[in-house]
């Protein structure tokens, strides 16, 4: 029952936000009767900190609202994500080497799948359309919704196929290179620097993917997406206003996500528009500085160390995985984004069991 439940939740990590909650809950309600077998104390006290840190810049906030908008206490609700690896662990940790092997598998293979859906996607706009400006193409995001959320999740499975012996090699390579265009076909520019960077960081002898890189470069369609300033001016303008923010209140930011609120009013106010581009930073350090201050800023550094950390020691294809995704964190804001947080979890769970095995 424990496998089964892993593997449906898993799955469904890579598709819609309902499927990943339906499959969380079920998952949930076994693995509460189970005892923890490993302990990861540092990595519980670093998100007890941020979890912390950001439950105090909501507090505050709130009753001290600014621009008259008390912060909303139940952002505090995101937090939850950063604990859900403990209870995943309680699964992984009653597999046999066998059974957790044949858990990745499935996950790969179906990660498979979900690649051919989006290069399919990529053309069609079948399942869910996101049509790429000025083109008659569409996002390869499949259920996932936006191209940056698939950015940031579809990277950790892909990143996952460099594991010796994972598969055989044959499979592996064409889960690979079919992963490597549903990458590429999300058309999130960031990544198409990001993912080239982590993959020869991560093995030189790698570098076969770069031929169906170097195919696309070719398309009329990338290259006028490589040099279009869409949205250039837009993330400006946010960096700079999240700067003021977090130059308003540096010690405890203006509230978790709250800021993202703020920086509509601030920009109605200071451009003297109904209408403007507010939203997140688009930079998830600047995003967690003008929301959290200081004090949140250095404790999500901090987990983010202890992280960082954990994959190196025990899953060096998922450390640069992590990397890319923070490359891709300096145009984009995608960390609370709930999607994303189940695919970390699932990643910081999956490298705690390679610990306890090891």
């Amino acid at each position: 029952m424990i496998f089964f439940c892993l593997a449906l939740y898993m799955m469904t990590t890579l598709t819609s936000m309902a499927f990943m909650n339906c499959a969380a809950g079920l998952l949930a309600i076994i693995l509460l009767r189970e005892k923890p077998i490993s302990r990861m104390p540092l990595y519980t006290w670093s998100s007890v900190i941020l979890a912390a840190a950001c439950l105090i810049s909501l507090v505050w906030n709130h009753f001290n609202p600014p621009y008259g908008k008390p912060a909303p206490l139940g952002e505090i609700a995101k937090t939850w994500y950063l604990f859900w690896p403990l209870l995943l662990m309680r699964g992984f940790d009653r597999l046999d080497e066998q059974d957790f092997l044949k858990l990745k598998q499935i996950f790969l293979f179906f990660f498979g799948g979900i690649a051919i859906v989006g290069i399919v996607q990529f053309f069609t706009g079948w399942v869910r359309p996101q049509g790429i400006p000025d083109t008659h193409f569409f996002h390869a995001t499949v259920f996932l919704g936006h191209h940056l959320t698939a950015a940031s999740v579809f990277i950790f499975p892909f990143f996952m196929l460099f594991e010796q012996n994972i598969l055989p090699e044959l499979q592996r390579r064409l889960l690979l290179v079919l992963g490597f265009l549903l990458l590429m076909l999300g058309f999130s520019r960031t990544l198409w620097v990001a993912l080239p960077f982590g993959i020869l960081a991560r093995s030189w002898r790698t570098g076969w993917l770069f031929f169906p890189l170097g195919l696309t470069l070719f398309l009329p369609i990338v290259q006028h997406r490589l040099i279009d300033r869409i949205g250039h001016h837009e993330r400006f303008d946010l960096w700079e206003t999240h700067k003021v923010l977090f130059m308003q209140s540096p010690l405890v930011g203006t509230g978790l996500r709250h800021n993202h609120t703020l920086s509509g009013i601030y920009l109605q106010q200071k451009l003297g528009q109904l209408h403007v581009f507010g939203g997140h930073a688009h930079n998830m350090l600047l995003d967690m500085a003008s929301g959290t201050g200081i004090l949140g800023l250095i404790s999500w550094l901090c987990w983010n160390i202890v992280v960082a950390l954990l994959f190196w020691r025990h899953s060096k294809p998922i450390f640069w995985a992590f990397v890319v995704f923070h490359i891709n964190g300096l145009t984009q804001v995608n960390f609370w984004d709930g999607k994303v947080q189940h695919q970390l979890a699932l990643a910081i769970a999956l490298a705690q069991r390679k610990r306890a095995i090891s």
